[in-house]
């Protein structure tokens, strides 16, 4: 089946098999341009809520964001 309108910045993919995409739309798909959904690596929740003060921490350290005043955002 060819799909013949595809939003240009839906980063999904589709929900039928076998579905013909143009190049430029299957390199934007979560698996990539060569990949299925076979290929996703999914979050482990139940580890990530065991160490979620320890994750947390890291974020805050590694990934400094400001707001519009300039001052550091902390999550929590």
């Amino acid at each position: 089946m060819r799909l013949f309108v595809w939003p240009p910045r839906l980063y999904l993919g589709p929900a039928l098999k076998n579905v013909e995409l143009p190049d430029e739309v299957t390199r934007k798909l979560p698996w990539g341009k060569g990949g299925s959904i076979n290929d996703l690596r999914l979050f482990d929740w139940r580890e990530i809520n065991v160490r979620r003060a320890e994750i947390t921490d890291d974020w805050n350290r590694k990934s400094p964001i400001t707001n519009s005043r300039g001052r550091l955002c902390r999550f929590s």
